[in-house]
């Protein structure tokens, strides 16, 4: 593994003068969230993914750097309304609820350092809804928006203030499934999950510190089945379902402080709506002076999105 690491090393980051120059696709692939990133923890988490078989990596690395080309030249999308979803943020976001708060986890056995927190809530995902306001193409252009910017910006703030103990760059996912139905997981569905499984995959292996798959329904069993084929197993192995509420919740309150947890799950902070709130108002409406900042609280019943007949929207 050590001589894989230095294989590695010497392609990424060659010494200053040496006889093969670095590829800048190359290096900005690895290093995707910049250069604050530790640099031995970023050329293992590369390894990691392939089991330090430094040819296998390599070859990911080049997959990397091509599947990034693209939204690259367009720096990843930083307006997230005008020029990812075509629609603001905040509307998108009511109908698929997802946030990053910029709170962190604590530390732990699995996590050696406190990681950012992703609140994802599938079960509330109104996809009529969604394809309504967003082209699917879109919702993809904000899938590297999200990673590049919302998270990266959190990661590289943390790197900032925290520079001797922020050194790996992983985050806690909690994906809850409360209210999701059967009907709800159908091809369309499956298939954005399966495209955007493939870019984390390639694009950002060994993001993954834990995830929590909280109030999963009794046939989630038989979607896990499929997903779990999409995914790498290591990551597959940082997974935890939970079916009882009670039972994600506590485990919830073992890895997040309590004014970090947002309301929905126990704690003193904000709920994930108010948050989806608050950050599309800072963005003023979504990003780029899409429009006014948006009030707070729910909207006016009979103005806003329809509700989700999963219990999706507001």
């Amino acid at each position: 593994e050590a001589e894989a690491l230095e294989g590695l090393r010497a392609v990424i980051c060659p010494p200053f003068g040496g006889s093969v120059p670095a590829r800048s696709d190359l290096r900005e692939a690895v290093f995707s969230f910049g250069e604050q990133e530790d640099e031995d923890h970023a050329l293992c988490r590369w390894l990691r993914a392939r089991r330090f078989v430094l040819a296998d990596v390599l070859a990911m690395i080049e997959g990397a750097a091509e599947e990034r080309r693209g939204p690259a030249s367009r720096d990843f999308y930083p307006d997230a309304a005008a020029d990812a979803l075509g629609v603001d943020e905040g509307i998108y976001r009511t109908q698929y609820p997802q946030c990053y708060p910029g709170t962190f986890s604590r530390p732990c056995p699995q996590l050696r350092s406190p990681c950012p927190l992703i609140f994802n809530q599938p079960g509330r995902l109104n996809w009529s809804g969604v394809r309504c306001v967003a082209q699917l193409s879109g919702v993809h252009r904000y899938q590297w928006h999200c990673y590049q910017h919302a998270l990266g910006d959190v990661l590289r703030e943390r790197s900032r203030t925290h520079p001797a103990t922020f050194i790996r760059y992983q985050v806690v996912a909690v994906l809850d499934l409360d209210g999701l139905s059967r009907s709800a997981v159908n091809a369309c569905v499956l298939d954005l999950v399966r495209e955007q499984s493939r870019v984390e995959s390639l694009c950002y292996p060994e993001m993954l510190g834990i995830c929590l798959v909280l109030n999963a329904p009794t046939f989630f069993g038989a979607v896990w089945a499929m997903v779990r084929r999409w995914i790498d197993q290591r990551t597959a192995a940082k997974m935890e379902i939970y079916c009882r509420r009670a039972a994600g919740h506590r485990r919830l309150r073992e890895l997040v402080d309590d004014a970090d947890l947002p309301s929905d799950y126990g704690g003193s902070g904000p709920s994930v709506a108010e948050i989806i709130l608050r950050t599309s108002s800072r963005l003023g409406g979504g990003g780029g002076g899409a429009g006014p900042p948006r009030p707070k609280g729910p909207p006016t019943p009979g103005t806003g999105p329809p509700p989700s007949p999963t219990g999706g929207g507001w």
